[in-house]
C-alpha cells in the first residue's frame, strides 16, 4: 500500500510461544521467525512467575533459518574510565507475574527467542505473540 510516498507493508504477526514452562538454562522459545523486509519487531510477553526469582529473554539474529550464524544483539556498557564493553543485550523481569511489549528494530532476516528462569525452582511460564512492520521510503 502506497501513501505519501512511503510503501508500508502488511503486518506479519502470530504466536512465537505459547505458555511453556521455562528452565533454568537458556532454551530457544518457539519458532525461527522470517523478518525478511521487516525493520521493527514488537514482542507482546506474558510472564506468570512460578518459584522462581526472575525471567530472562534474549534475541538473536541470523542470515540463515537454520541459525548457522546467530548474531546476540547487543548493548555498549561504557565503564567510568571510559573503557566500552560490548554484551549481549539480556532483559529481565523481576517483579510478580507481567505483561509487557519489547520493540526491537530488526538486525538480521531471521529471529528467535531464548528464556530462562533465574533463582529458586523453575515453574513459571513465558508466552510470547509477535508483530513485524515496516515502513520503507518509496518514490
Amino acid at each position: 500500500m502506497k501513501s505519501g510516498g512511503n510503501i508500508k507493508r502488511d503486518p506479519k504477526a502470530g504466536v512465537l510461544v505459547a505458555a511453556t514452562t521455562l528452565t533454568g538454562t537458556y532454551a530457544v522459545q518457539g519458532n525461527v521467525i522470517s523478518a525478511h523486509a521487516y525493520d521493527q519487531i514488537t514482542l507482546f510477553c506474558s510472564w506468570v512467575k512460578g518459584d522462581e526469582t526472575s525471567c530472562e529473554i534474549k534475541l538473536e539474529f541470523s542470515d540463515t533459518a537454520a541459525f548457522t550464524n546467530a548474531y546476540d544483539q547487543i548493548v555498549v556498557n561504557t565503564d567510568a574510565a571510559g573503557e566500552s564493553t560490548i554484551l549481549s543485550r539480556n532483559y529481565t523481569v523481576d517483579t510478580a507475574s507481567k505483561k509487557f511489549i519489547l520493540n526491537i528494530a530488526s538486525q538480521g532476516f531471521y529471529f528467535r527467542v531464548k528464556a530462562k528462569a533465574t533463582g529458586g525452582t523453575p515453574t513459571g511460564t513465558l508466552a510470547i505473540n509477535y508483530r513485524c512492520d515496516t515502513v520503507q521510503k518509496g518514490g
